[in-house]
């Protein structure tokens, strides 16, 4: 197992919408999983937050990819494991391509995602990892700007200022959606290039063998014919010895 690795202080964001704005975080990581290791990444949480989980195995690698390449979009599988702070396993999943979970915690502490990839020998495997912690009663300041605007009193006194903030934050939630759908698409579409990629390497390596078989095939059917045509052949002897 690698060392421990927080996700937060190790994963430079991914879009505007990303770090630390109040108490949520938005994270993508892109993680190499060597066969036969099972990793895992921390990250705190405080209470009564969410946990928002999306995985995607998006390519393979192996020690032997001159002759083997994933056929299929199951090969691409790994086991996805969250534990609490005092190590107990929140979820499994196994040999799975792509998952997403919302867990609230009901402590504080720091949460281990794990991804174990121990059950494969030969691949490694790359996995897109996002990671979204937030609460819904953070509605406050999610942008982080509440010092910024001063608002008129009359705009205070009619209570629009709530449900300014309301809608604004409300937008903001639906864009972190909208980017993590986008990340998602994003991530699926690379596998299944990937996929297809090595599919086209490895129809191009059988057809070069093939082809070097055929013609090696020809060549020896071409000799042998000739061979038997000539009277001082070896190959003549040999056929009329038998």
């Amino acid at each position: 197992m690698n060392s421990p690795v927080t996700l937060s202080e190790s994963v430079t964001p991914f879009s505007p919408f990303s770090g630390s704005s109040g108490d949520s975080q938005d994270i993508e990581v892109r993680v190499a999983v060597e066969p036969g290791r099972h990793d895992c990444f921390y990250q705190e949480v405080k209470r009564d937050h969410n946990l928002d989980l999306s995985y995607q195995v998006i390519e393979i690698s192996q020690r032997f990819g001159w002759i083997y390449t994933p056929s299929h979009s199951s090969d691409l599988t790994i086991d996805f494991i969250v534990k609490d702070p005092n190590g107990v396993e929140v979820f499994r999943e196994m040999r799975r391509k792509e998952g997403q979970h919302v867990y609230k915690a009901p402590e504080q502490g720091v949460y281990a995602v794990c991804l174990d990839n121990s059950f494969s020998s030969v691949s490694a495997k790359v996995v897109n990892l996002e990671v979204y912690v937030y609460s819904n009663a953070d509605d406050n300041d999610r942008w982080g700007l509440e010092g910024d605007f001063t608002f008129p009193p009359e705009v205070q006194y009619l209570d629009s200022v709530e449900s300014i903030k309301t809608s604004i934050n409300k937008v903001r939630d639906d864009l972190i959606r909208v980017s993590h759908e986008q990340e998602i698409r994003r991530a699926v579409e690379t596998r299944d290039r990937n996929i297809a990629e090595s599919n086209y390497d490895y129809v191009n390596r059988f057809s070069m063998v093939s082809i070097g078989v055929m013609f090696s095939v020809g060549l020896v059917q071409i000799y042998l014919i000739r061979s038997l045509f000539e009277n001082k052949s070896y190959i003549k002897k040999l056929f009329r010895a038998y």
